[in-house]
């Protein structure tokens, strides 16, 4: 065993400590993809007119949370953006490639709005600015924007109370029954309970829209905007070198195995003999060969 592997590496080891330190070079020369530390700024809008529970309130949470991420809106915070020096260079696609963004927060009435920027004032500053050109957007377009909100109420408004009547007359007709006492009456008498509180809130939001207009539909509910720190991806050359060797190891492996096969293959076929001078050369299996 100790002559193979010596044979071995008389033959092959050049070959591996060749795949090793090329590894280990290319390793070395491989450029890393190091990014700088991130600042998130993150501001959380609430629609107050509406429900984030209901369909309706869905709805309209989620228009809100479109037009935060509207051209149009990005655009005037842009132009408010450009009075600062660090964003003088800013484009409209610069705020649409995933450095701002609006999601609704599931089963609330609540859009957070979050950007990114190289330092947490440009981020906190980038997210304060969309959200004030959101308020001067629905200010310039207030009629538009009140009549879409008012209709989307009154079709919840319609709704809901179709619901009741629905969910009235089953109650009625379980108490003829004297199936008061039922898991079934319980059940109806809590979801009778939850429409009529949700008939309230749409009617409260109507009144709201009817006499203030805009002025109570849109709030924050942190004026601050919240600071998140995201760190920089980290070198990994010391891991790249620490593992390199290993690597081109197994890949010197792989092609003498390779060249291996092909010597064996191509000893297999033999050699033909000749015979100058009456002599012979035989192949490799002993065997004379004659033309």
């Amino acid at each position: 065993m100790g002559v193979i592997s010596i044979r071995f590496l008389r033959r092959w080891g050049w070959f591996l400590l060749l795949s090793v330190l090329l590894n280990t070079v290319c390793s070395y020369f491989i450029p890393d993809f190091v990014s700088s530390t991130t600042y998130r700024a993150t501001i959380q809008v609430q629609v107050r007119a509406v429900a984030g529970t209901s369909i309706q309130g869905k709805a309209t949470t989620t228009f809100f949370a479109g037009l935060l991420q509207s051209p149009g809106v990005l655009d005037l915070a842009l132009t408010r953006l450009h009075v600062y020096p660090q964003f003088k260079a800013y484009v409209l696609a610069d705020l649409q490639d995933g450095r701002v963004t609006a999601t609704v927060i599931k089963n609330t009435n609540i859009v957070q709005l979050v950007s990114y920027a190289d330092s947490s004032s440009d981020a906190a500053l980038i997210v304060s600015t969309i959200y004030n050109a959101l308020v001067q957007n629905i200010q310039k377009d207030r009629a538009q924007v009140i009549d879409a909100i008012n209709t989307r109420l009154n079709t919840e408004l319609v709704q809901v109370q179709s619901d009741m009547l629905q969910t009235e007359t089953t109650l009625e007709q379980l108490k003829a029954i004297k199936q008061t006492t039922s898991s079934q009456y319980s059940l109806l008498a809590n979801q009778y309970g939850a429409q009529k509180q949700r008939l309230l809130e749409i009617n409260a939001g109507l009144a709201v829209l009817k006499l203030e207009g805009y002025d109570n539909l849109l709030g924050v509910v942190n004026s601050t905007p919240a600071i998140t720190t995201l760190p920089a991806a980290q070198s990994t050359l010391g891991e790249r070198l620490a593992l390199s060797p290993l690597v081109g190891l197994i890949m010197g492996l792989g092609g003498v195995f390779v060249a291996s096969r092909l010597v064996e293959g191509m000893s297999e076929e033999g050699w033909r003999c000749t015979c100058p001078a009456g002599t012979c050369q035989c192949n490799n299996s002993g065997q004379r060969l004659r033309w």
